[in-house]
């Protein structure tokens, strides 16, 4: 049984079709990037999917259970945690509180316990940085800061929307790391969409394509980038 099945999934805003009948799969502790042009529809799959949006057909089932008509917060219950674009951290209580509020979340079924500090020391953050305010954080550091926050609820399922925007090429390769130590070291499930295309050459993992609101191929990166459609999209009919 597939741990993220979806099938026949739709979503219209009067006549534009976001989501176009798409079909998705997702094994347990399976990385996943979905990259695709502006408004191809893959925030409107992470809304889905997240509950912030109601399908007009088709089904999300995680673990054989269906998502697709639950609440927002129920969806939170079965262990569904997004992280969005722009960080969202408590600037005023520092790194460490923030940490420590994720990990007490009472919403949330526990998926995989992680240990704090290990998540502190995985994302870069030293004794010292623990204590200071996450306000004062640069960017880079709060899309890190707010990636081990949702781990540290203890999620079934992660979603990124693109966690590295914003971000230096320092701070992208470090962000690579991260991610892949994480899935090294816990084997969470997690889906990013993400348009920086070194990022996700990088994560080495599966990637699925999406076009007018629908996968139209997935695979490596290396078997997708030499798609005709894909090459169109980020690169232009003259390559």
């Amino acid at each position: 049984m597939d741990f993220l099945k979806i099938e026949g999934l739709v979503r219209h805003f009067g006549g534009t079709r976001a989501v176009d009948g798409m079909d998705l799969s997702l094994t347990e502790g399976e990385l996943l990037c979905i990259i695709g042009p502006n408004g191809c529809g893959k925030t409107t799959l992470f809304n889905l999917i997240c509950g912030e949006l109601r399908p007009q057909a088709g089904t999300i089932r995680l673990q054989g259970r269906d998502l697709t008509r639950l609440k927002p917060h129920d969806i939170a219950r079965c262990g569904v945690i997004r992280k969005f674009q722009v960080p969202s951290v408590y600037d005023g209580l520092s790194v460490e509180r923030n940490l420590r509020l994720a990990s007490g979340a009472p919403l949330l079924r526990r998926g995989v316990r992680l240990d704090m500090d290990e998540l502190a020391a995985m994302a870069g953050f030293t004794r010292v940085e623990m204590a200071r305010p996450a306000g004062e954080l640069a960017h880079g550091r709060k899309q890190w800061l707010e990636i081990a926050m949702v781990l540290a609820a203890g999620p079934s399922l992660v979603l990124l929307d693109e966690p590295t925007a914003g971000m230096t090429r320092e701070e992208t390769a470090r962000t690579v790391r991260l991610i892949r130590d994480i899935h090294a070291r816990y084997g969470i499930s997690m889906i990013m969409i993400e348009h920086d295309m070194g990022f996700v050459e990088r994560l080495e993992c599966d990637v699925a394509v999406m076009m007018r609101g629908r996968v139209i191929t997935r695979g490596s990166f290396a078997d997708v980038r030499g798609v005709d459609a894909v090459r169109e999209a980020y690169l232009g009919a003259s390559a």
